[in-house]
């Protein structure tokens, strides 16, 4: 992780808040996702699905192409494709999915940081937690921190 991320990353970090901060407001939160929506399923040409029914994470929705996913047992598990996760914390989101890298996401990219939304790559998040609070468990990452359930 780049030194300006870490430094990012720091300074969003609240103590004793590990799944949202203080003053946050889910009704608000996930209006603003609801109206950013069709717009973002426009420019990828794809419905997006929206998950706000999160608790007990540090993030509070997910936005994404959910897909049925056969395994070689025969069990069907649903995943996403695509999907973008909104943290609790400094209206922070990532990407990730099965398929995510298939997709072109830089128009939503730039769509959701016109709307004040500041993109972290997930591949950046692997790195071990090193923010104000004590880690609640051994290898806690920057992904659980800001976009995990905890």
């Amino acid at each position: 992780m780049n030194t300006e991320l870490h430094a990012f990353l720091k300074s969003c970090d609240v103590k004793d808040a590990w799944e949202y901060p203080p003053g946050a407001d889910w009704e608000k939160a996930i209006a603003e996702v609801e109206r950013l929506k069709p717009e973002l399923e426009r420019i990828l040409g794809i419905n997006l699905r929206l998950d706000k029914n999160v608790q007990d994470a540090s993030f509070f929705a997910d936005l994404g192409l959910l897909i049925q996913e056969p395994s070689p047992t025969g069990v069907i598990y649903l995943s996403y494709q695509v999907c973008f996760r909104f943290s609790w914390f400094a209206k922070m989101f990532t990407i990730f999915g099965s398929k995510w890298e298939q997709f072109d996401t830089s128009g939503a990219n730039a769509f959701l940081k016109e709307n004040g939304f500041t993109y972290i790559p997930s591949s950046e998040l692997d790195t071990p937690y090193d923010g104000v609070n004590e880690p609640f468990e051994e290898g806690l990452t920057w992904w659980t921190r800001y976009f995990d359930y905890s």
